[in-house]
């Protein structure tokens, strides 16, 4: 037989107090409770009442179950609707835990072990482990493992060989603990870096960071390095100190010193050195060539004496229109230049040449000083402004009272007087002037000065010297004759002529004759030229050389692109072989 019990709804049963024992079924809320005869309703039986089981209790306060055991398991699913979970232990389940319907959704906790599929709001402290699968908003405190994908799926960063992809924007600090790597993964092609900035200039700083106020040190350093099956080699570098900026290359990329080097400190600037030297805006440790003009600096007399001078100092003095240079601790002018008559020169020369009748010549270096002596009968005598005034006595011959008929009556015993028909056989010594007092022959020095003009052939037989040597012709002797060699013709330099008829050609020194012509040379045989003990070798061209000559038919060359003999035919060139 059935059993029917007292039933009625939520608002029926609070407004009863069952009696002990008796049992009410709730029909909106499908629960069931029993009386106690004391409890307003009645007490919920299985988790659902005022009832007690074993680790479940009901606060009576609300629709909250609470869980006081410290295992409670549950072997079947376990539903909430329209309840929350509260408590500040922990929830262990092997399976799922879904939060759906109309409700919110939300799971909150301390710590989620395991899937968790759906939205996660808040923040999330400890380890994610496994995919992460939406979008993530917020800070991310500790490590990450795998990969990071853009909203256009493209990688971003790879978790697989542990590199960043893609473009970066908004780092304004970059911070590394090892050597940091720079690598433009395609290869076979020239790569580019770019440091860009819209409308404004972009600026690129090396900074170093000490505590204290640091010596002198490197600032930082760009070097460019080639990397092979060799190693690593640094062809040049470039690196900024306190005291300069240094561009170094080195051709092997491995040995550096001074040399290698171009310095500027402080604006100035040193070639094959560190450092230039104090005062020097261009130190050039080495050789220089210029294919353009060099410009001296330009000063005035007074902007020269200004100056430090060190020998070696060149300049152009615009005051004396003069380039200078400053040699022995004096300033002199590069080259000597002549004054005008009886006014004197300003100029400092580098030398003097003097000589004399008893003297051989003698240089007169520069800030030397020159004498002007007097002797019997003459003196001399020198103003402020440097002129010489050489005075001398005035001899009238009338005070000799008769007029002398010979030289030596004029005190004048070293001069021989020669008349229209004075011969003289024996030797002569001193000089021999001509009728317009020119010189003929010069006693001091022992030589025959004017030319020797005859229509009458007045030098005849042997010319000898007087022990057989050989006589030196100064300048160069001019035939307007035929000359007859009988014995050997030695020539130490070249023989210049239109013609040259000869049976024999023949070298015996060391050396290479060279016969040459600033135009054709033309070799006329009556039957053949032959070349008899020794091969015949031709001039050595390279193409674009042999491009560049001026060819005729007939021409031949070895063409050393080609390693072919060519000759010129029919207005081209072409192989022989």
């Amino acid at each position: 037989m059935a059993l029917k019990l007292r039933r009625g709804t939520e608002a029926n049963r609070t407004s009863i107090t069952p009696a002990e024992g008796e049992i009410i079924y709730v029909t909106d809320t499908k629960k069931l409770y029993v009386g106690d005869g004391t409890t307003p309703g009645g007490v919920l039986q299985g988790g659902s009442g005022a009832g007690s089981l074993t680790g479940i209790t009901d606060t009576a306060t609300a629709s909250v179950l609470s869980l006081s055991d410290a295992n409670i398991s549950i072997d079947v699913d376990l539903r909430i609707t329209g309840q929350e979970i509260v408590g500040d232990g922990d929830i262990n389940i092997t399976g799922d835990i879904t939060a759906s319907g109309a409700g919110t959704g939300i799971i909150t906790a301390n710590r989620f072990i395991g899937d968790i599929t759906g939205a996660v709001s808040g923040a999330v402290t400890g380890n994610v482990t496994g995919d992460v699968a939406g979008n993530t908003t917020g800070y991310h405190t500790g490590d990450m493992t795998g990969s990071v994908f853009g909203n256009d799926s493209t990688i971003i960063i790879d978790g697989a060989s542990n590199t960043l992809n893609g473009n970066i924007d908004n780092i304004n600090t970059l911070t590394y603990d090892t050597p940091l790597n720079i690598t433009n993964k395609t290869s076979g092609v020239i790569g580019n870096t770019y440091f860009s900035n819209n409308s404004e200039a972009q600026y690129v700083k090396i900074r170093r960071t000490d505590s204290g106020t640091a010596p002198d040190q490197n600032i930082g350093l760009l070097a460019w390095d080639q990397v092979d099956d060799t190693g690593t080699k640094t062809y040049v570098s470039f690196a900024g100190w306190h005291s300069g900026l240094y561009l170094g290359t080195s051709s092997d990329g491995t040995t550096y010193s001074a040399t290698n080097y171009v310095g500027i400190a402080d604006g100035n600037m040193a070639i094959g050195d560190y450092t230039p030297a104090a005062g020097l805006r261009l130190d050039v440790r080495g050789n220089v060539k210029a294919t353009g003009f060099i410009q001296t600096g330009s000063f005035t007399t007074a902007e020269r004496d200004a100056l430090t001078g060190a020998d070696g100092m060149m300049i152009y003095n615009t005051t004396n229109s003069r380039f200078q240079i400053y040699e022995a601790g004096n300033w002199l002018n590069m080259r000597e230049v002549s004054s005008g008559g009886g006014g004197g020169s300003t100029d400092n020369y580098s030398h003097w040449n003097v000589t004399a009748d008893d003297s051989t010549l003698r240089v007169v270096n520069g800030q030397e000083t020159i004498g002007i002596l007097g002797g019997t009968g003459i003196t001399t005598a020198s103003d402020a402004e440097g002129n010489i005034t050489i005075t001398g006595t005035v001899v009238d011959f009338t005070d000799l009272g008769v007029t002398p008929t010979t030289l030596a009556g004029y005190g004048i015993t070293d001069a021989l007087q020669v008349g229209s028909a004075f011969d003289v056989t024996g030797d002569l010594t001193g000089s021999v002037f001509a009728d317009d007092s020119s010189t003929m022959i010069d006693g001091q020095v022992g030589k025959i000065v004017g030319p020797i003009e005859s229509t009458d052939p007045v030098l005849t037989g042997t010319i000898d010297s007087s022990d057989s040597s050989a006589i030196t012709f100064v300048p160069a002797l001019v035939m307007n004759s035929d000359v007859t060699i009988e014995n050997n013709l030695i020539v130490t330099n070249k023989i210049v002529a239109d013609t040259i008829e000869v049976e024999n050609i023949i070298t015996n020194a060391s050396g290479t004759p060279e016969i040459s012509s600033d135009t054709d040379i033309i070799l006329a045989a009556g039957t053949r030229v032959a070349v008899s003990s020794s091969p015949f070798k031709l001039a050595s061209f390279t193409t674009v050389e042999r491009d560049a000559l001026s060819a005729e038919n007939g021409d031949m060359i070895y063409n050393t692109t080609d390693n072919k003999f060519q000759g010129y035919e029919n207005g081209a060139w072409a192989n022989l072989i």
